[in-house]
């Protein structure tokens, strides 16, 4: 393992690994402490409590999932190849509402302008789940308004008071995005999807 090639490979695995083994011990006692809390009724608001767990275990799954497809790529170099059709906005929709408690506005500002027509063809099942996880790491990192900007052929998340450090991971989800044919880039300040053209002939 003396070559550049195998540095950089075990690099992403260390990385990988710190990161996902973090966001699902995370969401785990996230979920525990709730749900002993409700157990021993020593809080306030029960349907709040069960509402933090309900997303908890929606974050959880979406680590779990994104951690397969990350592993997999990173030590076979492999992408699950089979096409979708995915509504943009109807994703975003999607997250915030399974997100409701860090994603509502006394927990954060969020504003979307998605158009409704945001339609692309890509690798859905890795597309999806790196997406969920990008778009957890905008809102938990966001230092003020975060924007979700649709307008094809790019999906813009931005913040005009920048982002908190961004995870070094993003570095492994812009090659597993490209497979797909998304150009996947990021600065202090906006993450953004870009999509080729063939992504939007599915229709």
């Amino acid at each position: 393992m003396n070559n550049e090639k195998d540095c950089i490979s075990r690099a992403d695995l260390i990385a990988a690994y710190k990161y996902f083994s973090h966001n699902l011990r995370t969401s785990t006692a996230t979920i525990v402490a709730m749900l002993e809390a409700v157990n021993d009724d020593l809080g306030d608001d029960a349907e709040e409590m069960l509402e933090i767990v309900a997303e908890s275990g929606f974050l959880l799954d979406t680590f779990d999932r994104g951690m397969s497809s990350c592993f997999r790529f990173l030590l076979e170099d492999k992408v699950d190849a089979a096409d979708d059709d995915i509504d943009v906005k109807r994703l975003v929709d999607h997250y915030l509402d399974k997100t409701k408690f860090s994603t509502h506005p006394d927990q954060a500002d969020i504003e979307i302008d998605v158009e409704d027509d945001f339609h692309i063809r890509t690798c859905g099942y890795v597309f999806k789940t790196l997406f969920m996880m990008v778009l957890s790491e905008a809102v938990a990192n966001a230092k003020g308004k975060l924007i979700i900007k649709g307008e094809p052929p790019v999906l813009s998340l931005s913040c005009g008071q920048g982002f908190n450090e961004l995870p070094v991971v993003f570095s492994i989800f812009t090659n597993m995005f490209e497979r797909g044919g998304t150009r996947f880039s990021y600065t202090s300040d906006e993450i953004s999807m870009r999509f080729d053209n063939e992504n939007f002939d599915c229709r």
